[in-house]
């Protein structure tokens, strides 16, 4: 969907920004492929600010990912070089990425996506106490 020219950009960026989101909760390894592909997709096209949105999402995939994001340094800095599209803490997480140094937890994705409202809501959801029919629960446990 971001990927796409004719989507709004309003609809794209939020789509981009979304997946870094969703990085911070779900382990996205198996498909990190299909995902860092059409963003390095985004970075070869027009749109500034969604470049910069995208660079943002990229650096928090590689908080998840770890040493497995080497393999896409070189694909990134291929685009990133062709477009001249600059962005100085994407570069130190992926140069400290490669010597194998810690990654600097102020550039960490908590700081940009920690204050979100849905995290409140998901806490919400898991503390609150849920019904149950004692005699559906003994025949399940039974089974």
């Amino acid at each position: 969907m971001f990927e796409k020219p004719g989507q709004p950009h309003a609809i794209r960026k939020q789509a981009i920004e979304t997946l870094g989101r969703l990085s911070r909760q779900v382990n996205i390894s198996e498909f990190a492929a299909k995902i860092i592909h059409p963003l390095a997709r985004v970075l070869d096209g027009n749109d500034t600010a969604l470049k910069q949105t995208t660079l943002e999402t990229l650096s928090a995939l590689i908080f998840q990912l770890g040493s497995d994001y080497k393999h896409f340094v070189p694909t990134i800095n291929k685009v990133l070089v062709a477009n001249k599209v600059p962005h100085t803490n994407y570069s130190l997480i992926v140069s400290k990425l490669q010597k194998g140094e810690s990654l600097p937890q102020d550039l960490s994705p908590d700081s940009r996506y920690g204050n979100d409202d849905d995290d409140l809501f998901m806490t919400e959801i898991s503390t609150r106490k849920l019904a149950v029919n004692q005699q559906h629960l003994k025949n399940a446990w039974e089974a």
